[in-house]
């Protein structure tokens, strides 16, 4: 039997494990399903979008990476050692390959995107969603002289600190840290060239729409993502996403915003056979340029730096916003109301 032929059956064989529910956003669309068949009534699709976006919320999605800061680098430590042929997709086909050559594969392939795109031109670039910056340091080895500015935006304020240690430790510079959600990305319109994802937006389920919105308010030419989307997976991976909650249709949702969707295709390389990628690329194309200044996320008004203490200030709305290690902390919710300061 050969390695796609094995593949084929381990896939099979996760499919059936697929039908045993593992978590409770799972179990209540089981619940659902059992009702519907039981008694024969439609139960309301209401509820069960109301519990689901209460699962998946910001605020639980930041308690989570919180407490698993430092989980992402272990992992990338790990496959670095770890030669194992394991079952990946690689360039589009299933196969047996270490984690490790996926990935960098991975990481070549989106390296040479934006190469294409930039031309000869250097260019700004921001990961949003940046996480412990596994997927943005190895990518700025391979952008080395190319990237003029480079910025990482984190939910988790520890997610950053640890992924500055991990840039240090790889030798690559973040020129600009920013502790902020997606949702209200703290910079002013078209102040990046290409603004970059990975697998954020699966986190932000249902809100996709208005993250898409902000990445393409302050990009100035590209957005490149790559996130799991459901056009072109089959219906396994489609269960998988809808009973974790997981955002849909995201080309729709680009389309609906009129944005400029210029590649839509199926990532080639996935260390998950369950949770592939589809790459979305937006030419954005404005004429307008800002500086990627700090803005206040509660106002849009740009912020002052006050040297005692470190803070960020907002003459406008009075809020005052805390840097901790150089890092500054921009959500609405950090935001401490200071009119007297």
């Amino acid at each position: 039997m050969d390695n796609t032929q094995n593949i084929g059956t381990h896939i099979k064989e996760k499919q059936t494990q697929i039908m045993v529910p593992k978590t409770w956003n799972q179990r209540i669309w089981r619940i659902k399903g059992k009702f519907d068949k039981a008694i024969g009534l439609f139960v309301s699709n209401a509820f069960f979008e109301k519990y689901r976006k209460i699962i998946r919320n910001e605020e639980r999605v930041l308690i989570k990476y919180e407490r698993m800061a430092g989980k992402y680098i272990e992992y990338y430590r790990i496959i670095q050692k770890d030669q194992t042929p394991k079952p990946v997709i690689f360039d589009n086909n299933p196969a047996y390959k270490s984690h490790w050559k996926t990935n960098t594969k991975r990481i070549e392939t989106v390296a040479a995107i934006m190469s294409s795109l930039a031309g000869e031109n250097s260019f700004s670039l921001i990961e949003v969603g940046a996480g412990e910056l596994t997927t943005l340091v190895p990518l700025l080895k391979r952008l080395e002289g190319q990237v003029s500015a480079s910025s990482a935006l984190e939910l988790a304020w520890s997610r950053l600190e640890v992924g500055k240690k991990f840039a240090k430790e790889e030798n690559i510079t973040i020129d600009q840290y920013i502790k902020a959600s997606a949702l209200k990305i703290p910079l002013p319109d078209n102040s990046i060239d290409i603004v970059f994802t990975s697998h954020c937006l699966e986190q932000i389920g249902k809100k996709s729409e208005q993250a898409i919105s902000e990445m393409a308010r302050i990009a100035r030419k590209y957005i490149i993502m790559v996130e799991p989307g459901l056009e072109f997976v089959d219906k396994y991976q489609q269960k998988i996403n809808r009973e974790a909650g997981r955002v849909e249709e995201i080309d729709k949702q680009i389309k609906q915003q009129g944005l400029d969707l210029i590649r839509h295709e199926l990532f080639p390389y996935c260390n998950n056979i369950f949770n592939r990628a589809t790459l979305y690329v937006i030419e954005i194309s404005s004429s307008q340029s800002n500086e990627p200044d700090l803005r206040c996320p509660c106002c849009e008004q740009e912020l002052n730096y006050v040297e005692q203490g470190g803070y960020l200030h907002c003459d406008s709305c009075k809020s005052l916003y805390p840097q901790i290690k150089e890092i500054p902390c921009l959500r609405e919710e950090d935001a401490i109301l200071a009119s007297a300061y």
